[in-house]
């Protein structure tokens, strides 16, 4: 027989499970961080957030979410805590999920657990994840305990280290590891991932249970098969959310293809009045819950986040920088105590390895709540959840999204000036690089970067991407030994067409001209250009520390280039030795009928 359902908790019963904080005269132009530095005293704050106040009054009110109700229950009998002059009210407030859910999660109870399971959708695994847990592939025989916690406990905390092995004992060279925390996991695959471990280049990737690894290699993963197949134990989901281990054949990689999220992006805008959020969030309990149950029993469409067919109705926004331990529940929590009731909460999960991609879509009840939500978001203070600020827009249609970026792509300018270059060879003071120059060349590196500044602010001028300017030449540098010190430190292969000291006509010195100490060098191709300023800039070796060679490519005038081009042809028309003008006068022998009415033509 059944049992019989327990009666239904009341709100005094729940109200010791509430850990959000209603503050109320608050002065009007706190910002959230500074109402959040009032309670970090007090507990782990999760949320905070400040209402933007009416025009016309002094204060406004904030809600602030710590992660353990009991800290929340003392701190609301506090009644001296201010800002500024403004003693602040404190009253406890319900948690949204607590509140709403109650019913529900009651009749999950009494219906059983297999009709509790099937309610709570494919998602229900991840009430308990298994975030933090690696899996290490090619691992070395070599590798113990010991020495996997030396290495990976270098990305973080470790709470489990396990190496599989065969019923004989000996190692199969696969391995799972556990962290404490997701993002020491997310650290050691960005760190570790293809990187050498004991001799061998080791494979670390998300583990995933044994029923949605088969799943997923039926679909969406290709095995590379190799020729001797390793028997491996995979590890099935059990209750606790561990993951044991079986017999099954593992081949030696797996490629995964990128998954592409199907999300839209967005734009956003800010805040509207705080009169309908108190009532929302404050007054009449029992009505909030009267109209949800009206609403349930409403039928509901289904929605389609694929195709996206309701985001014409502007209710649903679309979230990124979310933090990858934030959940469903927590979000859709924030989004109800903030702006109003929604319809859904949903993660952008990664197909594969079924972990969250950072980003997620909310659907209001309302568009007012929708649109308040990505005014607020662009404001002055954001929107914070788990200590990430949240960009939050409206959603679109891919469609629309594959367009918009298309369009944009188009209007992109080239840069026909070159002006990445400019930074090239850019040593910044502080900067590692920076270490051992002179404060003379230091100084000298600020001025050269200003007066290049200004140069460019000319839509005339543009950076060459085959001439260099090196400064900082000995005094006794002429253009010989200027060409060898370039013929050295270019590829063996690369052509210089021009290298010449700058000399300073008005002042000499035995006859000659003195060198202004610096010079440029023309080659025939960008790639010898930019090697060679990687390799002598700022080098040491090359005129000793105290005076290194400061080297960045030219800054070359437009109009200047054109002026002498005209030039160099006009030159060439005159000169009788020049080949195209003997061209011209052999064809004019070759075809003297042609060149005679030509020059009929021409004095007509």
């Amino acid at each position: 027989m059944a049992e019989k359902a327990s009666k239904p908790p009341t709100i005094d019963d729940r109200r010791g499970e509430w850990s959000t904080i209603k503050v109320t005269n608050v002065p009007l132009d706190t910002p959230r961080s500074r109402l959040e530095s009032a309670f970090t005293d007090f507990g782990i704050v999760k949320r905070c957030f400040v209402m933007k106040g009416r025009e016309g009054t002094s204060s406004t009110i904030g809600y602030v979410t710590f992660a353990q109700p009991e800290d929340a229950n003392e701190v609301a009998k506090l009644d001296d805590l201010q800002i500024d002059d403004h003693v602040l009210k404190l009253q406890i407030a319900p948690n949204t999920k607590l509140k709403d859910r109650g019913k529900s999660n009651q009749q999950e109870t009494s219906d059983g657990s297999e009709a509790a399971n099937a309610r709570k959708g494919p998602h229900a695994h991840r009430a308990n994840p298994r975030k933090a847990r690696l899996i290490i592939r090619n691992l070395s025989f070599k590798a113990n305990e010991e020495k996997m916690r030396e290495y990976f406990g270098k990305f973080g905390g470790l709470e489990e280290v396990n190496i599989l092995k065969k019923e004989n004992g000996k190692m199969v060279g696969c391995a799972f590891i556990q962290y404490k925390n997701p993002n020491h996991a997310t650290k050691a695959i960005k760190e570790a991932n293809a990187k050498p471990f004991l001799g061998r280049p080791v494979a670390v990737d998300w583990a995933v249970p044994k029923e949605m690894f088969k799943g997923a290699a039926d679909t969406e993963v290709k095995e590379d098969v190799k020729d001797e197949p390793v028997e491996v134990k995979e590890e099935p989901l059990d209750e606790s959310g561990d993951v044991k281990i079986e017999k099954t054949d593992i081949k030696d990689e797996i490629k995964e293809e990128p998954m592409e999220a199907k999300t839209e992006e967005s734009s956003s805008a800010e805040e509207s009045d705080d009169d309908n959020n108190e009532e929302k969030d404050s007054d009449g309990e029992n009505d909030d819950s009267d109209e949800e149950e009206m609403e349930s029993k409403k039928p509901r469409k289904s929605h389609d986040l694929a195709t996206g067919h309701d985001v014409d109705e502007n209710k649903t926004v679309f979230i990124k920088n979310l933090a990858f331990e934030t959940d469903e529940e927590d979000l859709r929590d924030m989004m109800e105590e903030i702006f109003g009731p929604v319809y859904f909460a949903k993660l952008v999960m990664d197909k594969v390895m079924n972990h969250p991609r950072g980003t997620g879509f909310v659907k209001f009840r309302s568009a007012e709540d929708a649109a308040k939500c990505v005014e607020v978001s662009e404001g002055k203070d954001g929107i914070f959840l788990d200590k990430r600020q949240l960009t939050i827009c409206l959603a679109m249609k891919k469609d629309d999204v594959q367009s918009a970026v298309a369009e944009r792509k188009k209007k992109e300018a080239k840069d026909t000036r070159n002006l990445y270059l400019a930074r090239e060879g850019m040593i910044r003071e502080g900067t590692k690089a920076a270490e051992g120059v002179s404060t003379t060349d230091l100084e000298k590196r600020k001025q050269l970067e200003k007066h290049k500044k200004m140069m460019l602010k000319n839509l005339n001028m543009f950076v060459s991407k085959t001439r260099l300017c090196i400064r900082n030449l000995p005094p006794s540098y002429d253009d010989k030994k200027f060409r060898q010190l370039m013929v050295k430190s270019s590829n063996k292969n690369a052509r210089i067409t021009e290298c010449k000291v700058i000399k300073d006509m008005k002042n000499f010195e035995n006859g000659k001209p003195v060198s202004k100490q610096f010079g440029f060098v023309s080659y025939k191709r960008h790639e010898d250009a930019l090697s060679a300023l990687r390799g002598l800039n700022n080098n040491p070796e090359t005129f000793g520390p105290d005076k290194r060679p400061i080297v960045d490519f030219a800054i070359e005038n437009r109009k200047a280039l054109l002026a002498r081009q005209k030039r160099e042809e006009k030159s060439k028309l005159k000169n009788p030795n020049f080949k195209g003008n003997k061209n011209e006068e052999s064809e004019s022998k070759a075809n003297p009928v042609k060149s005679q009415s030509e020059d009929t033509s021409a004095t007509e």
